[in-house]
Formats: structure tokens, C-alpha cells, sequence
């Protein structure tokens, strides 16, 4: 490779990846989630459950179906109810 060439490495996430809404179980995106250093790991964490948060707050990608809206509905209350609780725990857990 030249001086100017750019390479770029990628590696498959962890066998327990934690961020799978961002890696699809297929590449690691080097989030920090995983990260074994306490202090790389929770903040990385928190800023996947906010961003998470913040995917359901503005949730608007609704079917017409009423019966699919009402599982989408269960859903995203579901998921704005676990995003809020880790976002807590995380904001609590300062390094």
C-alpha cells in the first residue's frame, strides 16, 4: 500500500455482543459495550441505551394494519419502559 492508501480492519463482534441493535450480530463497530475496562464500558453503554431511548421516543414507522399497530404499540412501550430503566442505571453508575 502507498502512503496515501487507507486500510481498514474489521473483526466479528464478541460471542455476547452487548450492542446488537448497532452491530446485527455481524461486525464489531467498536462501540466500547463489550469492553472489559469498567471505565470504557459504562459510558459506552449509557450512550447506547440513550440512543435506543431516543429510537422509540421517535418512533413513527407505524403499519396501517390495526392488529400489527397494537403489537408495534406493545412493543414500543415495552422497549421506552427497559430503554428508561438501563438509561438510569448507566447515568447512575459514573466512573
Amino acid at each position: 500500500m502507498s502512503e496515501g492508501s487507507v486500510g481498514f480492519l474489521d473483526y466479528s463482534p464478541q460471542k455476547n455482543c452487548y450492542a446488537t441493535l448497532w452491530s446485527y450480530g455481524e461486525i464489531c463497530v467498536g462501540c466500547g459495550c463489550c469492553s472489559e475496562d469498567i471505565t470504557i464500558r459504562r459510558p459506552a453503554r449509557l450512550k447506547y441505551w440513550q440512543w435506543w431511548l431516543e429510537e422509540q421516543l421517535h418512533f413513527k414507522d407505524w403499519c396501517q394494519d390495526p392488529r400489527l399497530r397494537e403489537i408495534q404499540e406493545t412493543n414500543v412501550r415495552c422497549n421506552l419502559k427497559e430503554a428508561k430503566r438501563r438509561v438510569r442505571y448507566y447515568d447512575g453508575c459514573r466512573v
